[in-house]
């Protein structure tokens, strides 16, 4: 029995040293190692054929090596996985919390000691169980047959199955011209990144948007499965009644596509509810911090008297304002008033820049109006 080794780690000297070490140790006849420097590629590889194994670095570009060991539980419950990482222990910790691994090793770690955990994990034979696997098979075909019949029913000539970086993951029909999809791929990643943006604008759960392309002798058509996923047709020119009466079908068929896809694992719906879900600070009540001392309750009596007693009609009682007159400052005092100001601007020479005489104060309306005329014109203010 060969052995199907999966090594996922972005450091490719120390990925050429586990390969290298894998084949001695084990002999070229015994193992297959294939080894892939992203989370993505190693679904990819999962996807295709199911590991016997898997060595997985935390600190991946990209999608963390947590979340593909998350991920790859899920597809292939029964695989066996070690850990390799240089990040803290601590963080380490929280990260692989909740995950299920065989073994863990800190960077540097000897080659010998990984080599001996990969033996033991092989021989107790905790590979893919066979419900597992046969779930995988299924949904595998049941993509295909969706591609099938989208196929047949737009009389396309190809159809792929695209994620957002361009990688082909399947094809129906005649299999796209590697010159060909060089020249357009830009250009569709473009077109891609476009709709998911104007998809997040209107606030959609995920990517929902197709473009159509017409040229001389065909047409393209771009339809999203869901944020990473694109379906890709090219079909021969026709009406566009004929295409336009099967939109409805493709939305059906892109429905069960991004089903599947959930299935296999390539889409995390529980990441994307988690994305949308309102935080819970907007929604949990306000609550006492728990470092400040509560106030001192107040009587009833008391608060009438701070606060007054509220009409029992919720009704405010308006207060009259007060008269005019009483804001008028009797004539007496207020010529005792100007009669010491005057008294007290004797003798200081003249009168500097900022003091006014009665009679300005009178032009610029600052006297009472009793007093206007009952004062002499050299009083000063």
């Amino acid at each position: 029995m060969t052995y199907r080794i999966l090594i996922v780690e972005d450091q490719r000297d120390i990925a050429r040293m586990l390969r290298e070490s894998i084949y001695q140790y084990f002999g070229r006849d015994q193992v297959e190692v294939v080894d892939v420097p992203s989370a993505e590629e190693a679904l990819l590889e999962v996807l295709q054929k199911t590991p016997d194994l898997a060595l997985v670095d935390l600190g991946l570009p990209g999608l963390s090596g947590a979340e593909f060991i998350r991920r790859l539980r899920r597809i292939r419950p029964g695989v066996p996985i070690i850990v390799t990482t240089a990040w803290p222990r601590q963080h380490t910790e929280r990260e692989l919390e909740g995950i299920e691994i065989d073994a863990l090793f800190y960077k540097p770690f000897a080659p010998g000691d990984i080599l001996e955990q990969i033996e033991r994990s092989l021989e107790k034979g905790l590979t893919s169980s066979a419900e597992a696997q046969s779930a995988h098979r299924r949904a595998t075909e049941r993509l295909s047959e969706i591609l099938k019949d989208v196929h047949q029913q737009f009389y396309a000539r190809t159809v792929t199955l695209l994620d957002d970086e361009g990688s082909i993951l399947m094809t129906l029909g005649t299999p796209l011209d590697e010159h060909f999809w060089d020249q357009v791929r830009s250009t569709v990643l473009t077109m891609i990144s476009s709709g998911g943006k104007v998809s997040r604008f209107l606030q959609a759960p995920y990517a929902q948007s197709f473009h159509l392309c017409a040229g001389a002798e065909e047409m393209y058509l771009l339809r999203s499965i869901d944020d990473h996923y694109w379906v890709w047709i090219l079909l021969p020119h026709q009406e566009t009644v004929q295409w336009v009466l099967r939109l409805g079908y493709l939305d059906t068929a892109v429905q069960e596509m991004r089903e599947v896809l959930i299935q296999l694992g390539l889409i995390d719906e529980a990441a994307k509810t988690a994305e949308t879900a309102v935080p819970a600070s907007e929604t949990a009540p306000l609550e006492w911090p728990e470092d400040l001392p509560l106030p001192d309750a107040i009587s009833e009596e008391e608060a009438d008297r701070v606060f007054g007693q509220a009409d029992p009609e919720g009704e405010t009682e308006e207060v009259p304002p007060l008269p005019v007159e009483d804001l008028e400052v009797p004539a007496e005092e207020a010529e005792r008033f100007w009669e010491e100001m005057a008294a007290s601007s004797q003798g200081e020479g003249d009168l500097g820049p900022d003091v006014l005489t009665y009679e300005q104060a009178k032009q610029l309306g600052l006297v009472p109006g009793d007093l206007r005329g009952n004062a002499r014109d050299d009083e000063t203010l």
